[in-house]
């Protein structure tokens, strides 16, 4: 292990004073030590703030820190691992693939794709599916799970603006989104909340609420998550509808599945009559041919207007969709008509 990765992975374990790192670090000399950490500031590794060194806090130092200690507590050098040709190779095994296919892949020499894999096959990366001819496949690794993050750059956020108000945005991303954002804006100060798994960070009118989401679950699930909620009905869903394309298709499978087809429904009718312009008539009808019977709470844990439901019309939309609503009317009203 040469002295630049010797001395982050003595910093990654734990903040230090820079005139013990020669010390902690036996096998290299003073002189070596000091010109890696110099050489990691600037990198923006590191950071050192009244003799004492640390990891830098934004998301790639993180991220290449949690490699170095899962690299070493595994007998892995961090080094080698980290080298472009690895990288690179690392990146091209997408699926069980041969030696052969990899050189084409990577446009690397036969020698060095042999090489990298033999390295990932003795550390256990990767499982053998056939010997002859060679094929291999990533496995679930705790280290492959961290050079993925590594490499891949975070799913940029879907922005709901918020105009008028605080937070002034809202952002829904995935959780390695959040992190990077967390990491990357910690400067600037964050506090954090339980209200629907979120945070915010930032003051006045940068104030951003971040809503992580898992990876993949695709806008309308995250939609029919939110439109289970009071805020989400009132407030949040429609904010998503004007920033969203959504696919009103997927969406009504997705309600049909989890039995949410009379709310969807409902709320999507309720939004066609006071802005028509958002919601199509036949995309109300799709939902209107296949609600059921069965007479459900909306949202099911909200509590009842009783001023509000002696409105004729809406007693005309319980009817219509099987539903009894459980939100303010006057609140979703007048969030449509700020849109």
């Amino acid at each position: 292990m040469d002295a630049e990765t010797a001395t982050f992975t003595a910093i990654a374990l734990g903040s230090r004073e820079r005139s013990d790192l020669p010390k902690k670090l036996r096998g290299y000399s003073k002189s070596s030590i000091y010109r890696a950490l110099n050489l990691l500031e600037e990198k923006d590794l590191v950071e050192v703030k009244n003799k004492i060194v640390t990891v830098a806090s934004d998301s790639k130092a993180q991220k290449l820190r949690r490699i170095h200690i899962l690299a070493v507590t595994h007998g892995i050098d961090p080094e080698r691992l980290l080298r472009e040709s690895y990288l690179e190779v690392w990146k091209a095994i997408e699926e069980p693939i041969s030696l052969a296919d990899l050189v084409k892949r990577t446009g690397f020499s036969y020698p060095t794709v042999r090489e990298v894999v033999n390295f990932f096959r003795r550390y256990n990366l990767v499982n053998e599916n056939r010997l002859k001819p060679l094929e291999v496949e990533k496995n679930d690794h705790p280290l492959n799970r961290e050079l993925r993050l590594y490499m891949e750059e975070p799913t940029p956020p879907v922005e709901i603006p918020y105009p008028g108000r605080l937070p002034s945005r809202r952002l829904a991303g995935t959780p390695e989104t959040a992190e990077s954002l967390l990491y990357d804006e910690l400067e600037r100060g964050i506090s954090l909340g339980e209200h629907d798994w979120s945070w915010s960070y930032g003051t006045g009118e940068e104030s951003i609420d971040i809503a992580p989401i898992l990876k993949n679950l695709g806008q309308e699930k995250v939609f029919l998550d939110q439109l289970k909620t009071t805020n989400g009905v009132q407030e949040f869903c429609l904010h998503m509808l004007v920033a969203w394309d959504l696919d009103f298709d997927k969406l009504l499978d997705l309600s049909k599945k989890q039995d949410f087809v009379n709310q969807t429904g409902c709320w999507l009718d309720l939004v066609r009559r006071f802005a028509p312009d958002l919601i199509e008539k036949s995309i109300v009808e799709k939902f209107s041919l296949n609600r059921s019977e069965k007479v459900q709470n909306f949202p099911r844990t909200g509590e009842a207007m009783e001023e509000e439901l002696e409105l004729e019309w809406v007693e005309e939309y319980e009817g219509k969709w099987n539903v009894r609503l459980r939100f303010s009317i006057a609140a979703f009203v007048q969030e449509v008509k700020n849109l």
